[in-house]
């Protein structure tokens, strides 16, 4: 994702890229699969030439009611300090962290769509 993103550093296709990273998640999310790996997603996030995202490597998956995916990949890609997020700041400018929090902890106690909605629109 990170040469990807050095490639690609403009606004629109960084967010779009995030929406769909955020989508898939959610996509999980709501199925009960937990990848389990999304906290060192540098490793399970590819993206193709055009931008295409592809999860990969589920091998440490399951299928719990208490699912992470959306969670964990915001702490990634806004919360953790690693080259990613920075560039990521970089196109998108700094977030709060204090405002991303707030909205990802708001996902974790009730997650609906429209906190689903309002995490995107605080990491964007």
């Amino acid at each position: 994702m990170l040469e990807w993103l050095l490639n690609h550093n403009d606004i629109v296709s960084c967010h779009r890229v995030i929406t769909d990273i955020f989508a898939q998640c959610w996509d999980l999310d709501e199925a009960g699969l937990n990848h389990g790996e999304l906290s060192n997603a540098h490793r399970h996030l590819l993206l193709d030439k055009m931008g295409k995202l592809y999860i990969v490597d589920f091998e440490s998956a399951t299928f719990r009611f208490k699912v992470s995916n959306v969670t964990s990949i915001c702490q990634y890609l806004f919360i953790r300090n690693n080259p990613v997020r920075k560039l990521i700041w970089e196109i998108l400018g700094e977030k709060d962290p204090a405002h991303v929090i707030s909205a990802l902890h708001s996902y974790k106690r009730e997650r609906t769509l429209r906190r689903f909605e309002n995490l995107l629109r605080a990491v964007l």
